[in-house]
């Protein structure tokens, strides 16, 4: 093969990642060729120099990610804390270069495709990878999905709520991992295993989020009022997820205290 026929091959592998991958599996197989382009990319490249054009493809799709960091700046920081931002966007680069032939991706479906990347690659991650990595990314989608969706205000004749929320229940402190990030300033020790519940909240006519830990407790009753109905039907759906103990007086009382922080504003027998 001529310099100019190398050239065309090398270019061909940093264009179309199938490709490349195709050919550096060749490199592995014990079943011989027959001639393809890809037997012959492999011949000609080998095993360490197509792994070198593989993970120099994985290099570019992770700079095209570079818009993507203004939503999810902690998550891909983690990845590159943790030394699998790399090997993350080797393995994705081919389901991205295919999307974009469509054109560019709008930033929902581009962290969509990311999301079902992510799933996958860190299934064949150790715990200690997967589970803050995953934790982290649900965490800043969560926000982006909530600043980013219609503000919608659900009411009834019992309950009011004065912007959206979510409750998320976390067993890494996603919090202190992305503190630490921004601060430029993040070590392993910075991972803490920590069972907590995050309540998520965008009020009306806000684009920001904001976002406090709350006791497991007041995440039910949030949950419980969500259903919209007044104190007896609340204490119901408490009861019915092994809360029966919450009294009448208890549960006035805390949702007196979440109307009065601004998050819902409480009517019909509420009131009563």
């Amino acid at each position: 093969m001529n310099p100019d026929q190398a050239q065309s091959v090398v270019a061909r592998c940093l264009t179309d990642p199938n490709f490349l991958l195709r050919a550096y599996d060749r490199t592995h197989s014990v079943i011989p060729g027959d001639g393809t382009a890809e037997d012959i990319a492999a011949e000609i490249l080998g095993g360490v120099e197509l792994e070198r054009l593989r993970r120099f493809r994985g290099f570019i799709t992770k700079v095209k990610h570079n818009a993507l960091r203004r939503r999810i700046p902690a998550t891909l920081g983690l990845m590159g804390a943790l030394g699998v931002e790399l090997s993350f966007f080797c393995d994705f680069s081919p389901a991205y270069v295919a999307a974009r032939q469509d054109g560019p991706l709008g930033t929902r479906r581009h962290l969509d495709l990311f999301s079902n990347a992510l799933s996958a690659f860190l299934l064949e991650q150790p715990e200690e990878t997967s589970i803050p990595v995953a934790e982290t990314f649900e965490h800043e989608y969560q926000i982006f999905d909530l600043s980013e969706g219609p503000s919608v205000v659900t009411e009834t004749a019992h309950v009011r709520w004065r912007g959206a929320m979510t409750l998320s229940r976390r067993s890494i402190d996603v919090i202190r991992i992305c503190e630490r990030l921004a601060l430029r300033n993040f070590s392993r020790d910075d991972i803490v295993t920590r069972p907590h519940v995050l309540f998520y909240w965008r009020p009306e006519a806000v684009e920001s989020v904001s976002i406090h830990e709350v006791d497991a407790l007041t995440a039910a009753v949030f949950t419980a009022l969500r259903a919209g109905g007044g104190p007896e039907q609340t204490r119901r759906v408490l009861a019915d997820v092994g809360l029966s103990k919450v009294d009448a007086e208890s549960l006035r009382a805390t949702a007196v205290a979440i109307a009065g922080r601004g998050f819902l504003e409480l009517r019909g027998d509420w009131l009563r």
